[in-house]
């Protein structure tokens, strides 16, 4: 008896949770090629190049980070997370990213189970198959390609996180409704409120939820007319809070109508400004082809060219105003009788409007589906459902298998695009040759690959697409100054000047190229401005540092040393030069300390390991400073490194080591005097008298040689 009450227990649990492990498993198969896939695009400046992030515990500073600090702080914050126990290995970003897209997919699924469980539908005949149908959404929503945009493109987090966050407190929210357990109430409409301050902390869109619970309340909770809905005086209960939330979002932007609906320039080349009324009609083009998307998902792209509209009658703009108008129409129309359907419409606008409302500097991207998704997985089971389900079910099923494994397939094939920045750039011109910005990406791409030539190329075709593109010239100066074309390179940094006077980027490099050609006043001159256009710029305070170092003026270069790792207290170079300015003042014990801090930040810092021998050794600690001398030669051979290491063993009496230290010193630059004559005094001391006197003629051929 008890054997079969077990054996009934765990039948009853598996058939609850089997969905939450088909759906988990099938996520973790599609996304287990991404695991290695490298940071893209805006994943720079939000995650490897932002210092905030590296501090977890400087909440204040991520609060306050830029115009989305307040909108994206959870987001930021999980980013600072992840740099806490990652650093910059992708391996965990991903990660994370998969499990929230995971979570995401079972909230998808226990979301329709809700919806087909309240008064509306319980009674339906649909309902009979909710367990099949909620599956469906779920498999649905965790295996379309269209998703991949929000879970490989690591900073895209801030839309997968906020989706998972508005689901969630839907769920509760509906659980709460539906409960007839009265002690449970105030925990799950807690849980409802938390989920979606959380969401709307991570992303603007969830400014929506509220519209989204009314919907649930008025569309599936209540039964009647809306005359028999307004009589019910429960209803403004209900409806107030959620209304009240709609003032977070609005609030956080200090309900700044230029900051919510201002216009913003765009992306693309000669398009015009993206003002309200430009971006709404070139949203009439954008939605029907992200519906296009939703059904047939091919020809996927990270940067679409696509440009605005500017005239409503436009042969393609008032098209899309009667398709998206026709579509509204047939969803208030079917509502009554197939709910779930009309469910799924309503739902892609409602989650879709925020970001097809405000002016965004690009018109269309694929992330912005991520939450709409839901909508079309209901419409698409829903409609299955009706059309076939009843009458055909084994046709109905062979036509989702084959849906879900062609999703699958796609979204495997697509995670293959976001391998690297190559591959994904190489994708992007395929689709959008006639942009300028992927062909400076992807010209990025190539010159971390060492393929200058080819990036110069891209740079230029970025150029002579959009001949204002500050960016490209600024990328293009840095690949012809490591090429040593010195000259060029700042010609291409004074033509991005001429178009912005005040790229703090742009002017760096220029003061680092003026300083490569010893016109240290110039550089200082432009790192100046440089600086009155970013006070924060940490490493212009420490290429200031550098120009005052090599003039002498000590203490201004420490001076700027110190506000550089004030700035950015991981700024390894900074210490480390901290550090040599110290030790040209003759005061080791603080050059000391800052060496090992730059260590501490870096360990394999071989510059750092050299500098802090060399001042062990001045302190006369011997054995810690060829311990650090060695470390340095097993990080980067160089000649310096291995002189210094000669003389500390020579003073140690190791003359043996000091000799095979000094020839590889000598193999490196064959040409300097002193080797030779440190080889000689020690060669004298083994009384090799020969040797010596070889490396003593050296010396004396060396000093008669012309200086050059």
């Amino acid at each position: 008896m008890q054997k079969n009450v077990l054996k009934s227990s765990l039948t009853s649990f598996f058939l609850r949770i089997y969905p939450i492990v088909v759906i988990c498993a099938l996520g973790i198969i599609l996304y287990s090629n991404s695991f290695d896939c490298s940071f893209h695009f805006d994943d720079t400046h939000n995650i490897i190049n932002n210092e905030i992030i590296r501090d977890i515990k400087d909440i204040k500073s991520i609060w306050n980070f830029g115009f989305h600090g307040k909108t994206r702080f959870i987001g930021y914050i999980s980013f600072a997370l992840n740099y806490h126990f990652h650093q910059l290995d992708v391996f965990g970003y991903h990660a994370v990213n998969v499990i929230i897209h995971l979570i995401s997919s079972c909230f998808v699924w226990w979301l329709l189970l809700l919806i087909l469980s309240t008064p509306v539908m319980r009674n339906r005949k649909i309902s009979t198959s909710r367990e099949l149908i909620a599956l469906g959404c779920g498999l649905l929503f965790v295996s379309h390609p269209v998703q991949t945009q929000s879970v490989t493109y690591i900073v895209q987090r801030f839309t997968s996180l906020a989706a998972l966050f508005y689901l969630a407190s839907l769920c509760f929210y509906l659980k709460a409704r539906l409960s007839e357990k009265k002690h449970l109430l105030p925990l799950l409409y807690s849980l409802s409120a938390l989920a979606a301050l959380l969401g709307m902390l991570t992303k603007e869109f969830v400014f929506t939820l509220p519209f989204a619970m009314l919907l649930m309340e008025f569309g599936f909770m209540r039964n009647g007319g809306l005359k028999e809905i307004v009589k019910d005086k429960k209803i403004f209960f209900f409806i107030l809070p959620p209304l009240l939330f709609t003032l977070i979002i609005p609030g956080l932007l200090s309900f700044s109508f230029s900051d919510v609906l201002g216009a913003v320039s765009s992306d693309r080349y000669n398009d015009p400004q993206l003002s309200p009324f430009i971006y709404s009609l070139t949203q009439l083009r954008v939605i029907p082809y992200y519906i296009k998307l939703l059904f047939l998902p091919i020809h996927q792209n990270l940067d679409y060219d696509f440009p605005a509209s500017e005239q409503f009658f436009e042969s393609s703009t008032f098209p899309g105003f009667l398709f998206l108008g026709t579509l509204l129409v047939i969803a208030v129309l079917i509502f009554p009788r197939k709910r779930l359907m009309s469910l799924g419409i309503f739902w892609f606008f409602i989650t879709l409007s925020v970001e097809s409302v405000k002016p965004l500097h690009n018109v269309i991207f694929e992330h912005r589906l991520y939450l709409p998704m839901f909508g079309f997985s209901v419409f698409f089971m829903s409609t299955l459902y009706y059309s076939l389900w009843s009458k055909h079910a084994k046709a109905a099923a062979i036509i989702f298998v084959g849906v879900i494994c062609s999703y699958s397939a796609l979204t495997y094939q697509r995670n293959k695009v976001w391998k690297d920045d190559f591959t994904l750039w190489s994708d992007v011109i395929k689709k959008s040759p006639d942009k300028a910005r992927p062909h400076n990406n992807l010209g990025n791409a190539l010159y971390s690959q060492g393929k200058y030539n080819q990036a110069i190329e891209e740079y230029k075709k970025s150029l002579e697409i959009n001949p204002y593109y500050t960016v490209a010239y600024n990328n293009l100066g840095n690949a012809l100054i490591f090429q040593e074309k010195v000259d060029e390179g700042i010609a291409a940094y004074h033509k991005a000047l001429e178009i912005n006077s005040y790229d703090s980027d742009v002017l760096a490099n220029l003061g680092r190229a003026l300083y490569s050609q010893g016109k240290i006043d110039d550089a200082i001159a432009v790192y100046k401005k440089a600086l009155k256009v970013n006070p924060l710029f940490a490493d212009v305070h420490y290429y200031i540092g550098n120009a005052f170092f090599s003039l002498g003026e000590v203490e201004e270069a420490i001076s700027a040393y110190r506000r550089a790792v004030q700035i950015n207290p991981d700024h390894a170079k900074a210490y480390n030069n901290l550090g040599n300015a110290f030790g040209r003042q003759g005061n080791l014990d603080d050059a000391v300390l800052e060496y090992y801090r730059a260590l501490a930040i870096d360990p394999d810092f071989a510059d750092a390991h050299k500098n802090l021998g060399r001042a062990l050794f001045q302190k006369d600690q011997l054995e810690k400073a060829a311990e650090h001398l060695k470390i340095a030669l097993s990080i980067e051979t160089a000649f310096e490194t291995h002189f210094i290491l000669g003389i500390v063993l020579k003073e140690q009496g190791k003359t043996e080591d000091a000799v095979n230290s000094f020839q590889a010193a000598a193999r490196l630059k064959p040409d300097i005097i002193d080797t030779h004559l440190e080889l000689a005094l020690c060669y004298e001391k083994l009384g090799k008298a020969d040797e010596a006197r070889t490396h003593t003629e050296e010396a004396e051929r060396l000093r008669k040689m012309p200086v050059r």
